[in-house]
């Protein structure tokens, strides 16, 4: 099978948008574990837990946001573009 191939094609995009949910995860988890230890370390129980999950959350958010934005690009570049004159069926006989 060449790399180039329609199938493998298409499993690295269903692994590309399921490394998403990993990368939500692995954010959430990152700031919390770093919140918890600046609190441990700064003695701000449990502000910078909150704030570190917080912006977590939020990256893990942007990550989503980041290839949905790409889902939508490579939508758009495999469709045909659109010719209002001409419908399923060839150019419309009563535009003549």
């Amino acid at each position: 099978m060449s790399p180039k191939s329609p199938q493998k094609a298409e499993w690295f995009k269903h692994l590309e948008y399921s490394a998403v949910g990993i990368e939500m995860g692995l954010s959430v988890a990152a700031g919390a574990l770093i919140g918890h230890g600046l609190d441990q370390y700064l003695g701000t129980k449990p502000w910078m837990l909150f704030l570190w999950f917080f912006a977590g959350v939020l990256a893990g958010f942007r990550a989503l946001w980041r290839t949905l934005q790409k889902l939508k690009e490579s939508t758009r570049e495999d469709q045909p573009p659109s010719n209002p004159n001409l419908s399923e069926h060839g150019p419309d006989p009563k535009d003549d």
